[in-house]
This record gives structure tokens, C-alpha cells and sequence, in this order.
């Protein structure tokens, strides 16, 4: 994973990762990009654009605990030293690199959606392209958030990447009268990154 996924320009990602709080995500994502982690927790912070205060490492560290007792990653600590490892799981996504990247660094201040909670959607729809019809408050189940941030991380991939294009569908229910059943969403195969920059 380390030198191939680099060397054609893709990332993997795994659908077992999608229901994982934020905070044990993102460090996930971080190896799927850098391949082995080997540094301290300041260092994961710099990485995650965390203040490296006394909370963040706390976290940070459970995070840790929680991902190797779970075996998402194994985990050796050498005085303050962390080597870090993904453990492949079953259902690998991958996409673009650059997709990633975009995500992880655009600018969200007006968005209220984080980029993890971003690209955990995407991945999701990523896996359900065009699949079936399907409400935000399925999406919002399976990945352990709320249905609104369903809402603006879809806004967010479709308006500013324009990542995917979403279809109502609604059934008719008597005359002038509609009910909501849902959503197709394509994904889209080439994302406009130029006015994102």
C-alpha cells in the first residue's frame, strides 16, 4: 500500500472505517495517506492541523488504544516514539489521491462539516453509487452522525466539488400531492478542482 497506492496516484480507504467516531477516523486516514507512521503525538497533530495541547494528546492516545485493541492498526511505543500500521480490513474503497487531498484541505468555515465527516460521506457514496434509492437519515445510521451534517457534507460535494449529482425521487400520492422516498446519488467520475484552489 505504501509505495503502490502512491506510485498510481490512488488511497485506500476501508468501508469497516465509516461508522468510527471522527476523532479515530482521521487517524486512520493519515496512514492510509503516509503509509507507516513513525513520531511522536505532536507530530500527528501537525499532521491533523491540531494544537498540540494536553487534550488533543489524550485523545490522540485513546484513539491509539482504541484502533489497536480493535485491530484497525498495531501500535508500538518506544519511550515517547509511536510506529503506527494499518491492518487491511475486508472491504477496501479506493479512490484519487488529489480527491482526498481536496477534501482534506479545503477551506469548511461556512460549511459546518468537518473533513472527516466529509469524506466518510463521500466513501459511502462512493460505495452506493447509483445503487439504490436512499434518505440522508440512512447515511446519517451508518455513519453515526446527524442527519443535518448528511445534509451539508452532500451541499458541500456538490456544490463546491461538484463531486456527485443528487436525483429526488418522490412517488405520487393522490393529485398535486408528492411524498419524498428518497435520493439517487451519482458519483461523479472527474471532480472540478479548479475552483477550489
Amino acid at each position: 500500500m505504501k509505495g503502490g497506492d502512491r506510485l498510481n496516484n490512488q488511497i485506500t480507504f476501508y468501508a469497516e472505517w465509516l461508522p468510527l467516531e471522527k476523532r479515530d477516523f482521521r487517524i486512520l486516514a493519515m496512514l492510509a495517506d503516509i503509509g507507516e507512521f513513525k513520531g511522536n503525538l505532536s507530530s500527528i497533530c501537525r499532521y491533523l492541523n491540531i494544537t498540540p495541547q494536553t487534550k488533543s494528546i489524550t485523545k490522540l492516545r485513546n484513539s491509539i488504544c482504541f484502533l489497536t485493541e480493535n485491530n484497525y492498526i498495531t501500535s508500538i511505543l518506544s519511550g515517547r516514539t509511536y510506529t503506527l500500521t494499518l491492518l487491511p480490513k475486508e472491504e477496501p474503497i479506493t479512490i484519487k489521491r488529489n480527491y482526498y487531498a481536496e477534501i482534506k484541505n479545503h477551506n469548511y468555515s461556512y460549511a459546518s462539516v468537518s473533513w472527516e465527516v466529509l469524506l466518510k460521506v463521500y466513501l459511502w457514496l462512493y460505495i452506493h453509487n447509483s445503487e439504490d434509492v436512499f434518505t440522508n437519515e440512512e447515511i446519517a445510521h451508518d455513519l453515526g452522525v446527524g442527519e443535518s451534517t448528511i445534509t451539508n457534507a452532500t451541499k458541500v460535494l456538490s456544490k463546491d466539488f461538484q463531486a456527485i449529482v443528487k436525483e429526488i425521487v418522490a412517488e405520487k400520492i393522490r393529485e398535486n400531492c408528492f411524498r419524498r422516498r428518497g435520493q439517487i446519488v451519482e458519483v461523479c467520475a472527474w471532480w472540478n478542482l479548479e475552483n477550489n484552489k
